[in-house]
Order: C-alpha cells, then sequence, then structure tokens
C-alpha cells in the first residue's frame, strides 16, 4: 500500500468513528492511534481535499479545512473496506538501539548498557501509557463494537513494552561478564604502569649496554678475558659475568633505582 494510501485509511477510518473538523481530525490521529501509527499534518489536508473530490467525505459549514466539518459518505466506507484489505507491505526495519549494539565495540561495555537501562525505562514509561489508554477506552461509553478492535492494538503495545523490558534485563546480564573483563584488564593496566614508573629513568644505562657487543657467552657488556687470564684460571673460553653498577650512599635515597643518570 503506497504512503498517500495509507494516510487516506487513516482519514477515512478516523472519519468513520464520527465526523471530524480537519483539526479535530488531526488531534485524534495524534492522540488515539498515536501508539502505533503517525501521520504528517502536512498530508492530512491535502489527503482530505482529494477524499472530497473523489465524493469520499463530504464537507459541512465553512469553506476551510481547518474549521469545516468532514464525513464519510458510503462511496467512502467502500473505498476503506478496500484499502483495508489491500496487502499489507512489510517496512524494512530501522534500529538505532539494535546498529549502536551491534557495534557495540566500539562504544564499549559501559556505554552499551547504559543504551540498554534507558531503553529499559522508555519502555517502562510506555506500559504506563498503554495502561492509561486501556482504562480510556474501557470506560468510553462510545466504543461500542469498535471497543474490542481497538484493545487489540494497546494489547500489541503492551506486550511489545514487556519483551523490551524482558529482552533489556536479558542483555544487561550479557554484558555484565564484558564489563568486568573490561574492568580488570583497565586495572592490570594500571598496575604495571604503576610498576614500570620507578623505572623510568633507566633508559640510559639500558642504551649503553645495548650498545655493547654480547661475546660468545651472550651476555652484553661481559668482558672477555684476556689470555694470561684464561690460562691461569684454567679455563680458554671462561669469561667473567658483567658487574652492576653499585650505589653509592648519596645515592641510597634517590626514589629511583639506577641512581642519578650519567653526566
Amino acid at each position: 500500500m503506497r504512503r498517500a494510501s495509507q494516510t487516506e485509511t487513516a482519514i477515512l477510518g478516523g472519519l468513520s468513528v464520527e465526523p471530524m473538523s480537519g483539526y479535530r481530525l488531526r488531534e485524534r490521529i495524534r492522540d488515539v492511534l498515536g501508539h502505533f501509527w503517525s501521520e504528517s499534518f502536512g498530508q492530512i489536508y491535502p489527503a482530505l481535499s482529494g477524499l472530497e473530490r473523489g465524493g469520499f467525505v463530504t464537507r459541512r459549514g465553512s469553506e476551510r479545512t481547518g474549521s469545516s466539518l468532514f464525513e464519510i459518505t458510503p462511496t467512502g466506507e467502500a473505498h476503506l473496506r478496500e484499502l483495508l484489505s489491500e496487502p499489507i507491505q512489510p517496512q524494512p526495519p530501522r534500529n538505532g538501539l539494535l546498529l549502536r549494539l551491534f557495534f557495540g565495540r566500539h562504544l564499549g561495555p559501559v556505554a552499551c548498557r547504559e543504551l540498554l537501562r534507558e531503553a529499559k525505562a522508555e519502555a517502562e514509561r510506555r506500559l504506563g501509557d498503554y495502561a492509561a489508554i486501556r482504562t480510556e477506552i474501557v470506560d468510553d461509553p462510545s466504543g461500542g463494537e469498535d471497543r474490542a478492535y481497538w484493545l487489540l492494538t494497546v494489547a500489541s503495545g503492551e506486550h511489545g513494552a514487556r519483551a523490551t523490558i524482558a529482552w533489556a534485563e536479558e542483555a544487561l546480564a550479557m554484558l555484565e561478564p564484558v564489563a568486568r573483563s573490561t574492568r580488570r584488564q583497565r586495572r592490570l593496566a594500571k598496575e604495571r604502569e604503576a610498576r614500570l614508573q620507578p623505572w623510568a629513568g633507566c633508559g640510559h644505562l639500558v642504551r649503553r649496554r645495548s650498545r655493547r657487543r654480547p661475546d660468545a657467552s651472550g651476555w652484553p657488556g661481559s668482558r672477555r678475558l684476556s689470555r694470561p687470564e684464561r690460562r691461569s684460571a684454567g679455563l680458554p673460553g671462561a669469561v667473567n659475568r658483567p658487574s652492576f653498577p653499585r650505589r653509592s650512599g648519596s645515592e641510597a635515597g634517590s626514589p629511583s633505582p639506577c641512581g642519578s643518570s650519567p653526566r
């Protein structure tokens, strides 16, 4: 069903309940059908003029669309049944919440959980609105045979809101382990950074030692023994182990394990 036909369906359906002015019709579509249907106000008045030219509605009173009273004709009722009998054209889904959750890795579990909490709160608010609409319909004495059909739409909204609440709670539970893992990774990263902080001034020692070519023993910075030293030790291939610099007494109070940097 094309968009214009759906607008005509909403207008003729509203006028089948009672004759209304254009302004009143606009309000009823917003307030009564608003929980499952919406119409642009800029489309209602042109559609009313077109339906009048087609003989589907009649106008009484002023020529102004907003103040005159519109009433559906028998031809309009037949046209309404034809429009309602047309097959429903499925609309492609567009859900901004699910779009953000699908790429939630870039937002992180904390932001995604906040989105879910907001969706749950909105569904709970809608559930309260549906309860008020249900009460209004049940208490309306003019409902007549339409009351049962009206309540079908309210029940659909209630079930949808309850399903959203249940899904949001399940999704929050699913993201809880992910949030704990993220918090643990951040904590470990901070602890590693804190452990490495005292060695921040030791780069000059690492750079100086890395320039020395390692000997056959694989110890960088070790001194190869001279030939007489190897002969006296009885270990022709032996080398001494490197001796690391000892801290002087003046450096004992320095917070850095490397002491003062070389001049």
